[in-house]
């Protein structure tokens, strides 16, 4: 089973050891914010954990990926393999070839862009514009209006 392990970094001991019913199976890296732990899976898009109970608080689903990436993955994976970017929304692209825009509150989505190509790396900002690329080459600058 897949888990999220809290470990002493002084002793290397683990002391917290959450089995999660998600296969995380992916290359994103966890957003924490003083509420949640967001981060990428292999078949349920992206997933929030609360920060304290280390519960599922929602789940953002994307559609079937493009290109299967993680290990033994085939129809329907759902994989978002970059990191979630933090502003007003939570933004994140997916092997879906879709860029998301989601409620960091409730997980759902509010804009997204199709852009026709697997997303695999994260996006960025400069502070009012949001840049991504996908696997086929193409480079997207957004205007935030937030």
């Amino acid at each position: 089973r897949q888990s999220l392990f809290i470990i002493d970094c002084h002793s290397g001991e683990v002391i917290v050891r959450k089995e999660l019913p998600l296969n995380v199976q992916v290359n994103s890296t966890p957003l924490v914010t003083d509420k949640l732990i967001v981060f990428g899976t292999q078949t349920d898009g992206l997933v929030a954990l609360d920060r304290e109970t280390f519960e599922v608080r929602w789940k953002a689903r994307t559609s079937p990926a493009l290109v299967y990436t993680a290990p033994y993955s085939r129809h329907p994976a759902a994989t978002v393999e970059t990191s979630p970017y933090s502003s007003e929304n939570d933004y994140f692209g997916a092997s879906d070839g879709i860029i998301y825009g989601i409620d960091k509150e409730s997980g759902q989505t509010t804009w997204k862009h199709k852009t026709g190509a697997p997303l695999f790396s994260t996006l960025s900002t400069n502070g009012n514009m949001i840049f991504a690329t996908d696997f086929g080459g193409n480079v997207y600058a957004f205007k935030c209006n937030e």
